[in-house]
């Protein structure tokens, strides 16, 4: 699995400030509602700002989810040389 957070093309310096990660690992769908539901309260805990309408909102599209669990197994990432130096304060 791989996500890419920054990828910002620089043309005056031939070059791309980037931010990635790639996980390797065991992919799962969740089949049972205990879990996908138990899944899906984490989320809405995380990303939400209260639970006002969190159950009714879940509640829409709750037969129609599909959730995945991941097993990390390993991960790597990687940056720009430019936005390492950045985030310590070298230049």
């Amino acid at each position: 699995f791989c996500v890419v957070e920054q990828d910002v093309v620089k043309p005056a310096e031939f070059t791309t400030y980037f931010r990635s990660v790639i996980v390797f690992g065991k992919a799962r769908i969740l089949t049972h509602e205990n879990e996908k539901r138990n899944a899906l309260n984490l989320r809405a805990a995380k990303y939400s700002h209260g639970e006002a309408g969190m159950e009714a909102e879940m509640a829409k599209g709750f037969n129609h989810l599909l959730m995945i669990e991941i097993t990390v197994a390993q991960m790597t990432g990687k940056e720009a040389i430019e936005l390492t130096r950045g985030r310590n304060g070298c230049s």
